[in-house]
């Protein structure tokens, strides 16, 4: 990828993330650029492919390093931490990931989604699958996977307001402390799972 694309893309996810797709014009994304609308559609033909190259180089790119991590063990138990661990850190430290997340699965285009769900999370979400049948054999995989990256999504959501309710405490927005959480919670979920079968 060269890199005028590279920082257009770049450019692109600041503004979708923070405004929306709707909000943002060709001639914003070009402006942030600082390049000319007819350069900006030499890249890119028009805004639906500017914003599915976005979204395709935004996810790809922070979940590459997951295939690394999971290549350094094979013990269902270690890659589980290792993806709860990972998937805070990056929910939390990663703004424009999480934002752009976030949009697509709240009110994304359904063709896009299908296309990026074929092209971009179907691998992340297999080896995440492959940790659930592993650590608990005969459950319905994807649903239970679904549930996993479903608990991590939400804790990091809920992390802005637990420590302002009643029972709440200022540790509950501690991405270490969500994902120590989450893990003893699917921990215990996929052994009770698992035992019932």
């Amino acid at each position: 990828m060269t890199d005028t694309r590279t920082a257009i893309l770049d450019a692109a996810a600041r503004l979708y993330a923070a405004d929306g797709y709707s909000a943002v014009s060709m001639r914003d994304v070009a402006g942030e650029v600082s390049m000319t609308q007819a350069n900006l559609y030499y890249h890119f033909r028009d805004k639906a492919q500017l914003v599915e190259d976005t979204l395709a180089h935004v996810l790809v790119t922070r979940m590459s390093p997951l295939d690394d991590l999971f290549k350094t063990t094979s013990s269902p138990e270690y890659q589980l931490r290792v993806f709860v661990e990972w998937f805070v850190t990056l929910l939390f430290n990663d703004l424009i990931f999480t934002q752009l997340m976030l949009r697509e699965l709240i009110d994304g285009d359904m063709e896009r989604v299908a296309r990026l769900s074929r092209v971009v999370f179907d691998k992340p979400f297999s080896l995440i699958d492959g940790i659930v049948s592993a650590y608990s054999p005969g459950l319905r995989s994807a649903l239970t996977t679904a549930s996993v990256i479903a608990l991590i999504i939400g804790h990091v959501q809920m992390a802005r307001i637990l420590p302002y309710l009643s029972s709440g405490h200022a540790d509950h927005a501690d991405p270490k402390i969500i994902a120590a959480h989450v893990l003893s919670t699917l921990r215990r979920a996929l052994k009770d799972q698992s035992d019932a079968l």
